[in-house]
């Protein structure tokens, strides 16, 4: 894919939330939804690093806006129980 678009998402998540994340988005990395982006996720402690390359800024938004939107909803998640 010759990458036209690039955008990286970093965070930091208590320890035990930040291992939670990473193993429930991981999959979704390694299978990729779409053809049009591809990502690397990275964990340093409490830091996620989600680097997205898509082949035009729309990709680029749709598959940030999922990324983030998985982030939260783990949050969301862990803020009930």
């Amino acid at each position: 894919m010759k990458n036209k678009a690039r955008g990286v998402i970093e965070t930091i998540l208590p320890s035990n939330l930040s291992e939670v994340a990473f193993r429930a988005i991981l999959p979704e990395i390694i299978s990729g939804p779409d053809e049009r982006h591809r990502g690397k996720l990275k964990r340093d402690g409490d830091i996620i690093s989600l680097e997205i390359e898509a082949e035009d800024t729309v990709a680029l938004r749709a598959a940030l806006n999922s990324y983030l939107r998985w982030l939260k909803l783990i949050c969301d998640i862990n803020e009930i129980t």
